[in-house]
């Protein structure tokens, strides 16, 4: 897979390599020298927001977690 369609979600300045190296970089409730690094930043408390921010569905975020068969109706 191609650096420009990864994802990697950091906090710490030892992920600013990482967070350098993918395509999108996000900062996840991260250090002040962090969130100036990536390409964008998050601070919230949950991490599934970084899915919002891709543009996943909460629709699809619960297909996959309990199989399309297993939704309820």
């Amino acid at each position: 897979m191609p650096l420009a369609q990864t994802v990697a979600i950091g906090d710490g300045a030892n992920d600013l390599d990482m967070l350098n190296a993918a395509g999108l970089g996000v900062a996840f409730n991260a250090k002040p020298v962090v969130r100036q690094a990536a390409h964008t930043a998050v601070n919230v408390p949950f991490l599934d927001t970084v899915l919002y921010l891709l543009g996943i569905t909460r629709e699809e975020v619960e297909a996959a977690d309990f199989g399309e068969d297993d939704l309820p109706h």
